[in-house]
């Protein structure tokens, strides 16, 4: 039986629409297309709803997932309120939900119109209406730009989240919103410009100079609420020190969205712009211009510059290993002194212990050889009958329970057929109703093991077919390989992440201290 499904999308004229109170605009589409699927007899077989805002496919997984569905055929058409929600973002974009529809031979079907890919009309018409929303889209947001800009010139706060300090209020006067201080956490501001500025005294009464980690540990250690997260952290820290908001000013342009080709890719990045626009803002300051400076100034003395982008990894595990305890990512940590790089977790308050990363390296290897071993116990395990025969044993049993689950559809229609002529009384009706009522739910429990049974055995068959012919080429070229980029890559392709647990601080040089850690290993298993 053919099946579709239904595609969900907001727009920004769909939030307007909400704001006047006309209503939720995905529950609203998805009463329309479930009528307009009503009256044709389709068969809805998933309802898919989109509420990121994005212009490429990349920023929208969900259509991303669809198109994949798509390609494989899965679906005989897709229901949408217009066909705009689909694509209007880069010509490119479009080009690629036009050829994935027409290569599938799947049908875009809208309240108005039914759209045949293969058909040259239709397509003209789908690709014509595509060019139409994109050239609406363009005009929309250069229009929505100007106003933010012109806004910011007006001393006015465009930005979509307030900074740590403020609360967004609309104006009274006129149309736009500025920014209100929230005195409790002004207190908090103010604090830490002047720890950052004058230090902070010991338990002895010496003073200490307070950088960004020492500052985030004061905080910490006092409970005070953070922003926009339960704990303080040397990135947000140095964030606000560097945010004119709090001189009571605006910036526009601050950091704007750059796009540039790379490897055949759209890479999208936001670099920090030194010549954004800076102009008085309507709202008050919580810092002044004289101590705003003096702490500018003190960061460039003490070179708190931005890390470097785009350069080559020299850590093997980059974005692979978390911590155990606060599960952020570990980091390469080298030494002038000769010693061996370790792998550590930067945040001050986190109490999880460093490891050579040489150490947790060989960690890692010996914790894949050791998967790829028990597997195969599994797998010798699961029998010596192929997979595929199996499945095919599976699908034969599953195919019997559908059929029984479709005579007991029958029986219970005859039912109340034999209800309404009489036949049956109310009572003998509800102790037949109730009988095929569990054989229905012993049918589908059972259907619902088999179901688990195949997709754990596709899974199963996946991975030997797959993962550990990728891990046993890992472990036989790895020690060959000298860089971190390219063992990075490999190690990605096999491991989900690897989760990294130390606590016992006793000394390096302790017997068996180095290696007294615990690494879990996630293998991908998709």
């Amino acid at each position: 039986m053919d099946q579709y499904c239904l595609y969900l999308r907001k727009s920004r004229s769909d939030l307007a629409a909400e704001a006047r109170g006309e209503g939720e605009s995905l529950a609203r589409h998805e009463g329309i297309l479930m009528r307009l699927a009503k009256s044709r007899g389709y068969t809805i077989g998933a309802v898919y709803k989109e509420i990121v805002s994005g212009d490429t496919i990349a920023a929208r997984p969900v259509v991303q997932h669809l198109l994949r569905e798509v390609e494989q055929g899965k679906w005989r058409g897709v229901l949408v309120v217009e066909v705009e929600r689909l694509a209007r973002g880069e010509t490119i974009d479009q080009g690629v939900v036009a050829q994935t529809f027409k290569y599938s031979n799947t049908l875009i079907i809208t309240p108005l119109k039914i759209y045949d890919p293969n058909n040259e009309f239709d397509e003209e018409y789908f690709e014509f209406g595509l060019f139409m929303s994109r050239r609406e889209y363009k005009t929309i947001n250069r229009r929505l730009q100007q106003g933010r800009a012109a806004a910011s010139m007006e001393g006015k706060y465009v930005g979509s989240r307030c900074p740590f300090g403020y609360r967004r209020v609309l104006l009274q006067s006129v149309k736009g919103i500025t920014l209100e201080i929230v005195p409790e956490e002004a207190q908090i501001v103010k604090m830490i410009f002047d720890f950052y500025l004058h230090g902070t005294v010991n338990d002895q009464g010496k003073p200490v100079a307070c950088g960004y980690a020492h500052i985030t540990r004061l905080l910490n250690a006092s409970n005070l609420p953070a922003a926009r997260s339960k704990r303080w952290s040397p990135a947000t820290i140095a964030g606000m020190l560097r945010n004119p908001i709090y001189t009571g000013k605006i910036r526009w342009n601050h950091r704007p969205q750059v796009k540039a080709m790379s490897d055949g890719e759209i890479v999208t990045s936001r670099p920090r712009n030194p010549e954004c626009l800076l102009m008085p803002g309507l709202h008050e300051p919580i810092i002044s211009d004289e101590q705003f400076a003096a702490v500018a100034t003190k960061i460039q003395r003490r070179g708190h510059a931005p890390a470097p982008k785009h350069l080559p990894i020299k850590n093997p595990l980059a974005r692979l290993v978390k911590c155990g305890v606060c599960g952020r990512n570990m980091d390469r940590r080298p030494y002038q002194s000769g010693r061996q790089p370790s792998l550590i977790c930067r945040y001050s308050d986190c109490p999880n212990v460093s490891a050579d990363l040489c150490l947790v390296e060989r960690r890692v290897l010996d914790g894949l050889a050791l998967w790829l071993k028990n597997y195969r116990l599994e797998w010798d395990a699961l029998g010596s009958t192929p997979a595929d025969e199996q499945l095919a044993l599976l699908k034969a049993s599953a195919d019997r329970l559908q059929e029984a689950l479709q005579t007991q559809e029958r029986q219970m229609s005859r039912l109340y057929d034999l209800l309404e002529q009489g036949v049956y009384t109310t009572d003998i009706f509800v102790e037949r109703s109730a009988a095929l009522a569990a054989q229905r739910s012993a049918a589908q429990q059972e259907l619902a093991q088999l179901d688990g049974q195949a997709a754990a055995l596709r899974q199963a068959h996946t991975r030997m077919r797959v993962l550990v012919p990728k891990i046993e080429h890992l472990l036989q070229v790895y020690d060959n390989i000298t860089d971190p980029q390219i063992r990075n890559d490999m190690l990605s392709e096999i491991i989900e992440k690897a989760v990294y647990l130390k606590t016992n601080k006793r000394g390096r040089f302790d017997e068996g201290a180095a290696e007294d850690f615990e690494i879990t290993l996630y293998p991908r298993l998709d």
